[in-house]
C-alpha cells in the first residue's frame, strides 16, 4: 500500500530546488485556471503550490486539502504572517472532503494521486465536487527509475492514470509536456 509522504520530511517539500525542477509557476500558467476560480489543491502538503494557485487568484478562493494536519499547520502559520486573505484550509480524509458539492472550477493534484488507496472513488469524490465543466489536473512521477520520487512500485504509468480519468468519466483537455520525471493530465468534468 501506497504511504502519504512523511510529514517529518515536510521541508523537502518546500527546497529552492525542486521550484527549480517543477516551476511551480509555469505549472501554475498550464491551467485552464481563471483569477475569480474556487480551486482545491488537494493533498496539497505545505503549500509547495498553493501560494502559486493563490497568488493567481486574485478574486477567487484557493482551498489548501490535506489529511495530515501537521502539513497544513504550515500553510496556517503564512497564511497568518502574510495575511493572505484567499486561502481556507481544510482537512480532509481521502474519502471525504467537506467542501460543497459541485462548489469548485478546478481541482489541482501533485504528485499525490498514486497515494490514494481507491483510485477510482477519489476520482469519482473530486468529480462531484466540480461544477460542470470544471477542471482537474493531475500531476505525477513517470513510472521508472529515477534518483527522486517515490518507489517505481507506487507510481502510476501515464497510460494507467488517463484510463482512470476517464473510467471516471473525466475528458481529456490537454496533455502538455512537463519534463522527463514528471507528467502532467488536464482534464474536464463534462456540462451536460
Amino acid at each position: 500500500m501506497p504511504e502519504k509522504f512523511p510529514v517529518e520530511r515536510r521541508a523537502a517539500l518546500i527546497d529552492p530546488d525542486r521550484s527549480r525542477v517543477l516551476g511551480p509557476d509555469k505549472i501554475v500558467s498550464l491551467l485552464p485556471i481563471e483569477p475569480d476560480h474556487a480551486v482545491m489543491d488537494v493533498g496539497c502538503g505545505n503549500g509547495f503550490f498553493s501560494f502559486p494557485l493563490a497568488g493567481y487568484l486574485t478574486r477567487g478562493r484557493l482551498y489548501a486539502v490535506d489529511m495530515q494536519d501537521g502539513m497544513l499547520q504550515d500553510i496556517r502559520d503564512r497564511v497568518t504572517a502574510e495575511n493572505i486573505g484567499n486561502i481556507e484550509v481544510v482537512l480532509s480524509r481521502e474519502s471525504d472532503i467537506p467542501l460543497p458539492k459541485e462548489g469548485l472550477n478546478g481541482v489541482f493534484s501533485a504528485f499525490m494521486f498514486h497515494e490514494t488507496q481507491d483510485q477510482a472513488g477519489f476520482l469519482r469524490l473530486l468529480k462531484g465536487l466540480l461544477k460542470p465543466g470544471g477542471w482537474l489536473a493531475v500531476l505525477e512521477w513517470h513510472k521508472r527509475e529515477m534518483e527522486s520520487g517515490p518507489p517505481v512500485s507506487e507510481r502510476i504509468a501515464e497510460e494507467e492514470c488517463l484510463g482512470l480519468l476517464e473510467a471516471a468519466g473525466f475528458m481529456l483537455a490537454s496533455r502538455p509536456y512537463l519534463s522527463e520525471e514528471h507528467y502532467v493530465f488536464i482534464v474536464r468534468r463534462p456540462s451536460p
